[in-house]
């Protein structure tokens, strides 16, 4: 979702776009409760994927996104065909497909991966 929100940041400075779409709805969740407060909680902070939710929001904020989340069910194809899908849900199935290439020819490469700009260390 981080990158969609990237995504979504650049594309605003040509086009308006207020829709995030994902496929986890827990991050869905953390991302529009995290729209009633700026300070985290204390336990947000010992939430898994703290540090991505944290960079979604200031994304937005620092491209004046008004973002409306929507969760898509993921794995759809597993019971109607492609083509019967909504466009949406294709979306998520090419995106899952590309994610699976990537992995298959990169998934050895382990780079250092560096702090998000929302997690500095004090």
């Amino acid at each position: 979702m981080l990158s969609v929100s990237l995504f979504v940041a650049l594309l605003t400075t040509h086009y308006e776009s207020e829709s995030v779409v994902s496929d986890n709805l827990e991050l869905i969740k953390r991302s529009r409760n995290h729209l009633d407060y700026i300070n985290p909680y204390p336990n947000t902070t010992l939430t898994s994927d703290y540090g991505l939710t944290e960079h979604i929001y200031f994304t937005h904020k620092a491209y004046n996104i008004n973002a409306k989340f929507e969760h898509i069910n993921g794995h759809q194809d597993d019971n109607l065909e492609y083509q019967q899908l909504s466009p949406k849900a294709q979306l998520n199935i090419d995106a899952d497909a590309l994610a699976g290439i990537f992995q298959k020819d990169h998934g050895t490469y382990l780079p250092k991966v560096q702090m998000l700009p929302s997690c500095q260390l004090f």
